[in-house]
């Protein structure tokens, strides 16, 4: 594994990318880092840390790593036992990728026996634009995602505030918090209007369940989320249509760069493929996904 970071940086933004899983190691705007960023290396490549990195090839959790699509049976490696989370150990998180610069975008590309994926990082002014890919080698169910985790700025998510568009949610099951069901949008769970993350956090719903906070997955009514504090705002355009929400609820020992605290230091901003109706890529067939982050001062 080579401790290697490519950066991207004009007037307005640096963007530091890794190899390791074609992640987004680090984002800092008007000097300030925006990101949740593990302090090192060795921090951010533990398996079990996904600051930033690309999930693949199936996001989110898997009912005991197995998917039953169109007759045929797909296993993932179980790392949240009895079930699997972002593909576990053998997902491409964990995955060393090949990489070219042209002008202002990193191309990533990385080949398995499953499909050659691409992921592009490319500059533009104040935003950083990111197109997932993947061509399938065989028929298998691919859906991408990146994992970063926002601050703005902040050492907790004291601050942060959200919008989300979204009437509907998935609704998980309260201990293994695998997908059960599209449900309508609860008031702790309603973002339509600017909210600040913290404002129902503590809601019965959330703590009486294993997310203690948000970890739930939105269907979005439009691709376009707003994350914003007392000094920046966030937007984020994407033609996902989900978008799962980790307000960084337990301490996982990992330190970051800009924050003490062990918990609530970020919120991770992951757009997705449905998780209730998985699909399989067909052998010669093109996934791509699209997420716009930009940037902005108050």
């Amino acid at each position: 594994m080579k401790n290697t970071f490519i950066t991207l940086k004009n007037e307005e933004l640096e963007v530091v990318l890794a190899p390791l899983g074609a992640s987004i190691y680090l984002i800092r705007f008007n000097q300030e880092i925006m990101t949740l960023t593990p302090d090192g290396f060795n921090n951010f490549a533990l398996p079990s840390a996904y600051y930033g990195k690309t999930i693949g090839p199936i996001s989110n959790r898997v009912k005991d790593g197995v998917l039953k699509l169109e007759g045929q049976e797909y296993h993932f490696d179980i790392n949240e036992s009895p079930n699997s989370l972002h593909s576990g150990k053998e997902g491409i998180s964990n995955k060393e990728f090949n990489f070219k610069k042209e002008k202002n975008s990193i191309i990533f590309y990385l080949e398995d026996e499953k499909a050659f994926y691409e992921i592009i990082y490319s500059l533009k002014d104040n935003s950083l634009d990111l197109v997932l890919k993947a061509l399938a080698k065989a028929d298998y169910p691919i859906a991408l995602t990146n994992h970063a985790y926002f601050c703005l700025g902040d050492e907790d998510i004291n601050n942060l505030s959200l919008t989300i568009p979204s009437h509907k949610f998935v609704e998980t099951e309260s201990t293994s918090l695998l997908p059960m069901k599209l449900k309508d949008i609860l008031p702790c769970l309603d973002f339509n209007e600017k909210k600040k993350i913290i404002k129902d956090i503590n809601d019965d719903y959330l703590q009486n369940h294993r997310s203690l906070g948000y970890d739930h997955c939105f269907l979005l009514d439009k691709g376009f989320i707003i994350l914003e504090n007392e000094k920046y705002i966030m937007d984020i355009q994407t033609d996902f249509e989900a978008l799962q929400i980790y307000s960084d609820n337990y301490a996982d020992n990992v330190p970051m760069l800009s924050t003490l605290k062990d918990h609530h230091r970020g919120v991770a901003m992951e757009p997705q493929d449905s998780l209730l109706n998985r699909v399989v890529l067909k052998k010669g067939k093109t996934y791509m996904r699209h997420i716009v982050y930009s940037f902005r001062k108050k």
